[in-house]
């Protein structure tokens, strides 16, 4: 019997000690695949194996876990399982209850499921993945709409958009570590200085085209071995803050220098693991690694020069985004840092407008400096991005409807403590000298 490569979890360290796992929790349907699982002594952890036991190739696995404590954790493979080949996953963690074989497709796209109440389940998540992309998809047009106004292309309005937003994430990150109270708690100070002090990216020497213009390039010219490789890692983030009735989602990124990634050693390490991959994936254009990376058909592409400044470090670079889909769909290489693609969503920090937490000064004072006009495009509340400026914040028309929410009385206790800010309800500021300032736009 030959072993599938397929590995989804990391195999983690089990007991010696085993036993059969019994007969499913429930009926089983699924004729095409043998489920076996060994448990160790106090079902901790647990060794599972599933079998192609059809004549055909099966494209996706489907197994649930059922634990004492009540929870229940899927997990789904990719990849092409052919007839007589064996899968194996190993988990470990909380007490198992049952391990299920829930669903498999086969890849000429026929799916067997445990029961009828798996089949529903896999519906319902079918039609909230179709949901998502739909979402997604409006996004990404809203975000490449052209300023026509500006003499600018569409590529480079969106690149100037991509980063100038990434700096606005990170700020409500320190926005969020202020209401969230996560350690180290933050003086007023201390949170103007990080304000002040975020990621900064300057964008210059534009060069933009149609992709047949360097899809015959070496590999070298989108893959920038002379550039900092990997010396800032973004980090996403997201919390629940629940004040009485009211619950509010926050998300936010936040880019930090990876000193360690930064050394003169791990730098040479880096490019020379990049130029070791390409040659053994016998990679040799700009076609073969966009092709290889993201599938599909591309058309245009901007290639400029990144000057970012971060906790006191300064780089420059070469990056480029390859555009799809009259640029609602993109590929991006940026060799200092991650880019994410999921960035052009509305983020609309609403606990920061329609909360109590409004009235705390600082990010009263956030607030007002971080409003742009005539940038709405979602019918949602959302945070634009002007690319001329650099600048971005929440849309001025969302915003006022937020403000002028009423604030209930019993909310105001979580502002107890919160930087010393004293009682909000009936402080008295002259709110032409916010706290916050922001930094002038200049138009590039």
């Amino acid at each position: 019997m030959k072993a599938s490569a397929i590995a989804l979890l990391a195999v983690l360290l089990v007991p010696n000690i085993f036993f059969q796992s019994p007969s499913p929790s429930a009926a089983n349907r699924i004729v095409g695949a043998r489920l076996d699982a060994q448990y160790n002594e106090d079902r901790t952890s647990a060794t599972v194996k599933v079998t192609n036991i059809s004549t055909k190739e099966i494209a996706t696995i489907r197994l649930s876990y059922s634990y004492e404590v009540g929870s229940r954790s899927k997990t789904v493979s990719n990849g092409a399982l052919k007839p007589g080949e064996l899968l194996t996953e190993s988990i470990s963690g909380a007490k198992l209850t049952a391990i299920d074989l829930d669903a498999i497709t086969y890849g000429d796209g026929t799916q067997e499921t445990r029961n009828d109440e798996v089949t529903a389940e896999l519906k319902d998540e079918a039609k909230q993945a179709n949901d998502r992309r739909l979402k997604e998809m409006e996004y990404a047009r809203a975000f490449a709409v052209v300023d026509a106004s500006l003499h600018m292309s569409q590529e480079e309005q969106i690149v100037r958009k991509y980063y100038s937003k990434l700096g606005l994430l990170q700020q409500i990150s320190v926005l969020s570590n202020v209401i969230m109270r996560r350690a180290p708690a933050l003086t007023e100070a201390k949170a103007l200085e990080l304000l002040d002090g975020g990621a900064r990216f300057t964008l210059s020497d534009f060069q933009v085209g149609n992709f047949s213009e360097i899809e015959g390039q070496p590999w070298t010219w989108l893959l920038n071995l002379d550039a900092p490789q990997d010396v800032i890692d973004v980090h996403s983030g997201g919390g629940n803050i629940g004040i009485n009735d009211q619950h509010f989602f926050l998300s936010w990124y936040e880019p930090t220098w990876n000193q360690a990634q930064a050394s003169r050693e791990q730098q040479v390490n880096r490019r020379e693991q990049t130029s070791q991959s390409v040659r053994l994936t016998g990679l040799t254009t700009v076609k073969d690694v966009v092709k290889a990376a993201y599938p599909g058909e591309w058309s245009r592409y901007g290639a400029f020069t990144v000057h970012a400044t971060l906790e006191g470090h300064e780089i420059n670079y070469r990056a480029t985004f390859i555009f799809g889909q009259h640029g609602t769909r993109l590929a991006i290489f940026d060799p200092a840092m991650h880019v994410p693609v999921e960035i052009n969503a509305p983020l609309y920090p609403s606990v920061f407008v329609e909360s109590v937490y409004r009235e705390l000064p600082l990010i009263r004072d956030w607030v007002k400096a971080h409003q742009l006009s005539g940038c709405k495009k979602l019918q949602e509340p959302e945070t634009c991005c002007d690319p001329a400026t650099g600048q971005c914040g929440l849309a001025s028309e969302d915003a006022a409807h937020s403000l002028n929410l009423p604030i209930n009385d019993k909310d105001r206790w979580v502002l107890k403590g919160l930087m010393d800010s004293g009682p909000i309800a009936t402080e008295q500021r002259d709110d032409s000298s916010p706290i916050f300032a922001p930094s002038k736009a200049v138009r590039k």
